[in-house]
């Protein structure tokens, strides 16, 4: 939980120092632009809360990839390849897919302290969650996921206590 509450700190100080603004998916529509950064899944160069986060190597953040020996120091050293899916790559870390991309001010957002903004995933398509194709994850502290939310503190998420995808507050900044 520890590296959640830097998260949660993390994309206040992101919003504080972009004029408000939460925490993108993206920071530039065009995903091959050299300018292009990622929310989460990304090389520490390409990562937008890396000026807040460091890391001490270049292995992709939130990512891991099939048979993978060498992770980042950010990622979770518990978390194991999910030889289930599809893909050969795995994010573990997402962000939240229903506010992210909707470019909005964070005084926008009726109750940030159970809004969340980033939080363990299972997803192989895009460091995302909120959606059925985009998951949380829950197989490890006991039924629960990790999740930083819009006014910074982190917590654990009973999976029996999980939000229908899409709802207010959890996944919605307003009703």
């Amino acid at each position: 939980m520890n590296l959640f509450a830097q998260f949660g700190k993390s994309s206040v100080m992101y919003t504080d120092d972009n004029h408000g603004y939460l925490l993108p998916y993206r920071n530039d529509a065009n995903t091959a632009s050299s300018t292009a950064k990622f929310a989460m899944g990304q090389a520490p160069s390409k990562w937008l809360l890396a000026s807040y986060i460091p890391t001490k190597d270049s292995i992709a953040v939130g990512m891991l990839n099939r048979n993978q020996t060498v992770r980042s120091n950010i990622d979770c050293p518990a978390r194991e390849f999910d030889a289930s899916i599809s893909s050969d790559k795995e994010y573990i870390f997402g962000i939240n897919n229903t506010i992210s991309a909707q470019n909005v001010k964070a005084n926008y957002c009726k109750r940030p302290s159970e809004t969340s903004i980033l939080a363990e995933c299972h997803a192989s398509g895009a460091a995302k969650y909120g959606t059925s194709s985009y998951t949380l994850w829950f197989i490890q502290h006991q039924n629960r996921a990790s999740v930083a939310y819009l006014d910074g503190h982190a917590g654990l998420l009973m999976r029996d206590k999980k939000p229908k995808d899409g709802t207010f507050p959890f996944y919605n900044f307003a009703p």
